[in-house]
This record gives C-alpha cells, structure tokens and sequence, in this order.
C-alpha cells in the first residue's frame, strides 16, 4: 500500500513542474531589492515564468536512501558571499533524510527516496524528490521541497517567516474551503530548527503543465530567432480546435474564480489563520508591502475601500523625490505625484452588496479574494486542458469588489501592461493585439456572469466591473508596487482622449508647478472616473 494512502495521489514524475518553481510573486521584470538580500550585489533579472527552465535530473546512488540520514546540517551548509549559495549548498541527502524523517522516521518501511530534479527562481530553490516504498503500484509518489533563498539566518526576519505562515495558511485555506484545486501542503517550517536548517514547504507535485504552453498556443506558433528570442507567430488565428479549447478553458477558469463569490470579510487585508484544526474563520489583518529600499512595510488593515485609498494616496505623496536634482526634474516629479493622486480620488469610494435595492445605502461594505497573479504560467492543464492547479497565491488579499475575483485574468489585460506599447516586437510576451483579445474578453465576462449565483449577489453584480479591470488592475498595481507606479500612471493617461496628442513629460511638469493646474486637475478627475467606471 502507498505510504501517501491518506493524501491526493502525486503524479508521475514526467509531468512538468517548472512553472511553480520559479519566484514566489512572479512578478516580470521586477528587480530584486538590494537591501532585502544584502549580499547580492546585482539586481537580478529573472526571465519570465513562460520560458521553460533548464532542471538538473539526478538519480545517482549517492541520492538514494532507505534509512536516516545522520549526516550533520553544519557541514553541508556552509556560509558563502552569496545568499543564493548558502541555500543552493543544502546536500540532496538534507532533502532526503528531510522526507524520511516524516514519512518514514523509524527507518523501518524500507522507503526509498530519490532526488530528480533541481529548479529556482528569483526567490526560490526546489527540489523534487520521488518516494518508492517497493508496492506493485509503477507510480511512484513525488513531492516538491520549495526553500527561499532568503531564508539564511543573515536575512531571514519575523515579518518574513509571518509572510511564509500567511502564505501556507491561504494555500491550505483554499484547498480546503474552495472548489479551486491548488497543490496541498503536507509539511512546513518557518525557521531554522529542521533538518534542512533553513525555512521550506513540502508540497505535492502538479499534474499537467502550463497553459502558457500547453493549451492557449499550438507548439507550431512557437519559433526561435538564432539569438534565442522565443517568437509566437499567429497566436490571432487559431484553428478552430484550438480556439474551442481556448473557449472551455475560459469557461472553466470563470467558474472556478466565481467559487470565490462565497467568501467575504469585513476589512481590506491579509487573511490571519491560526495553525489548528480547530481553527476560527480567517481574520483580517496587516499585509506587508516591499519598499524600493528592500524593506517590508506593514499596511493595513482597512475597514473601508475610502479609507484605503487614502492611505494609498498619502503613500504616493511620501515618496522620496529627493533624486531629483534640476528644478524641472523636481517639477515633473511633483506633477507625477498630483496625478497618481488625482487617480486614486478617481477610483469608486464605496461598494456595498446589498440584499435589496432599498437596503444598499445603509448596507455594510464588504471585500472579496483575489488570484495576485493569474497568469497563464500558474494555471496548469492536463493533456485535456482540464484546469488541473491553480498555483501562486502567495500575496493573497482581501480587496474592494471592483478589483476582486470578478476581474479578467491578467493575460486577457496585456494591453494594460505598463510596457505594452514599447514591446510589441516581443511577441512572445505580448502575442495578442488587443483588437484579438478583446473577443476572449467578452467571452470571458459571459462565463462569468453565468458561473455567479444571482440569489446571493442580490442586485450587485460583481461581473459589472469585469471589462474595466484592465484599466482598475493597473491603477491598483500603480498604488500598490512602488516599482510600476510612475509607468502604470504614464499608461493609464495615454487611454484618456482629454489629454490626446499632449506631450506627457510636459503634462507631467505643468501639474508640478507651484500653485498646480485646477481646471486640468477637474478635468483629469472626470476622465479618470470614466475610465474606471463600470458598463
């Protein structure tokens, strides 16, 4: 009988898991903050999640084992200059000896556990391992050891290890409290105490492989320039058996994030879950935000969509503009900074989910979840295109309904990147034009509306802001990631016909002047509030 007869059935180990070893927050492009790992000099660009990664397959003797390891942390973890290495210098019999000290810590099922595979990302290390435990099953079982390569006693804070907490209690949360099928947690550890000696999630291995690659592009659209640009040529005409699977595996995705409609709070935050099995409902508390600096700030909680913004406003106005040395430079930097305000007063206040129309000016606000980053690369299919994981929850929030589970899947709002314009040539990351996507769109609203239950939206329908969440997602990401706010700013006014053909660099200026711009600071409001408003 499978040592894991009491857990989900892993897949085999030919399954690809690539994509959900790359970095925590996947986020593109986005510079690793010096301060946050000191010892790395370099601000590391880390390609995007959709290139497939190069692992390390292993299955050597010397990784083998079917009895406790009793080899000491000390001598295999040695301190390097680089915070990677300290990490990366973990030995695979750490990893297996790890294993047995869970699943077989008497030594005495004759379990034998394999490393396969190596793999990392901007912010991780994993490592997958196989269990065979000599059954007649040919399956064995497999499971993913994930550390972070922040977690050395150097580096490591308790605001980190709450964040690693958080991020377990919300995949285990959603595992257990919604139909989203996301990889289950089997073991876990915020500290150093452990064999590993460093911080580490044992989860299971995912079936399938990504969207990205196995479903939404044929592999005939994939084609490699000499100097290794990946280009995807007619990703706008689809087969028809292509574009039906497209279709379902919108539909499927809608009706998996409208799950989430069932799960409200009271406050705008992160979700706080005690580690028991006979734990209260989530609370809602502080999140942490990362600073330019590498630091994490603490935010929140907010008990109203007004009072958050606020706070996001004063945020843009406390930057430090200090870099600015020539008069103009500081001008156009203030100018920025009243325009992102503007922005922020431009977003809707309030909104209530009333039971009835009558009851919905006295009703009390209320706030949903929302996938942080769902993207192609995090959702996996099967051979089929059944949605198989969702993955990469870490950040999860509660937020205002306008920015919540009802908006469009990032990849359908790439015409709402801060870059789109300038990297068009890069039809790998940007294959679609927008008149393309604006189709999958609809059809992506459409599904959603049918997958919400109408008796418990009430006369609010939270699909109302599902087309507009191109242009909401970027105002949110300007207020929330200090590294996309000036470009997400300078791409939302590029979609408002009032400041057409303006040269944006002068705007910008004329709004830093002393005494500023009142009547354009009206007008710029007004084309806001059209552009976030809901159809």
């Amino acid at each position: 009988m499978s040592i894991l007869c009491n857990m989900p059935k892993l897949p085999s180990i030919d399954q690809a898991f690539t994509w959900f070893m790359k970095s925590t927050l996947n986020i593109e492009d986005l510079p690793v903050p010096k301060e946050l790992f000191p010892k790395e000099q370099e601000q590391e660009q880390e390609a995007s999640t959709s290139n497939t990664s190069n692992t390390s397959n292993t299955s050597n003797t010397s990784n083998t084992s079917n009895t406790s390891d009793t080899s000491d942390t000390s001598n295999t973890q040695t301190k390097t200059s680089n915070y990677k290495d300290h990490v990366r210098s973990i030995d695979d019999s750490l990893f297996i000896k790890l294993i047995l000290s869970i699943w077989d810590p008497e030594g005495r099922n004759g379990i034998v556990v394999k490393v396969v595979a190596h793999d990392e990302g901007t912010y991780n290390y994993c490592v997958t391992l196989t269990l065979d435990d000599d059954d007649d099953d040919d399956d064995d079982d497999q499971m993913v050891v994930r550390v972070p390569f922040n977690g050395t006693p150097e580096i490591w804070t308790d605001d980190h290890a709450f964040e690693f907490h958080t991020e377990v209690m919300n995949q285990q949360y959603l595992c257990n409290k919604t139909k989203i099928p996301v990889p289950t947690v089997y073991e876990w550890n915020d500290g150093f105490d452990n064999v590993l000696g460093a911080p580490f999630i044992i989860m299971s291995r995912v079936n399938g492989c990504s969207a990205y690659e196995n479903l939404w592009f044929d592999m005939d659209m994939w084609n490699w320039t000499e100097d290794g640009k990946l280009i995807i040529r007619g990703a706008g005409n689809p087969s028809p058996e292509l574009e039906g699977k497209r279709l379902k595996f919108l539909k499927d995705l809608a009706k998996l994030m409208a799950d989430l409609q069932n799960h409200e709070f009271d406050k705008i935050g992160a979700l706080h879950i005690e580690d028991r099995w006979d734990a209260p409902p989530p609370t809602i508390g502080h999140y942490f935000q990362h600073s330019l600096d590498g630091r994490l700030v603490k935010t929140g909680p907010f008990s109203s969509t007004a009072e958050y913004l606020e706070h996001k406003k004063q945020e843009i106005y406390e930057r430090d503009i200090s870099y600015a040395e020539e008069e103009e430079e500081l001008w156009e930097a203030k100018g920025l900074q009243k325009i992102g305000a503007i922005m922020c007063d431009a977003l809707p206040r309030s909104v209530n989910k009333p039971v009835t129309d009558a009851a919905y000016e006295t009703s009390p606000e209320t706030f949903v979840l929302a996938h942080p980053d769902l993207d192609l690369q995090n959702i996996f299919v099967d051979e089929n295109g059944k949605i198989t994981a969702i993955l990469d929850w870490s950040g999860l929030r509660t937020v205002p309904r306008w920015a919540g589970f009802a908006s469009l899947p990032l990849f359908l709002r790439k015409d709402f990147d801060e870059a789109y314009e300038c990297r068009l040539e890069c039809s790998a990351k940007y294959p679609l034009m927008p008149w393309q996507l604006e189709p999958y769109k609809k059809a992506y609203h459409s599904y959603l509306k049918e997958a919400l239950d109408p008796m418990r939206i009430g006369s609010y329908n939270d699909a109302a802001w599902t087309l507009e969440s191109g242009a909401i997602g970027a105002a949110v990401e300007a207020l929330e990631s200090v590294w996309y706010r000036n470009a997400n700013i300078q791409r939302l006014l590029k979609e408002l016909p009032q400041v057409r053909g303006i040269d944006l660099p002068g705007l910008r200026v004329r709004f830093g002047l002393p005494g500023g711009w009142p009547e354009a600071e009206v007008m710029l409001k007004g084309a806001f509030k059209s552009l976030f408003a809901h159809t």
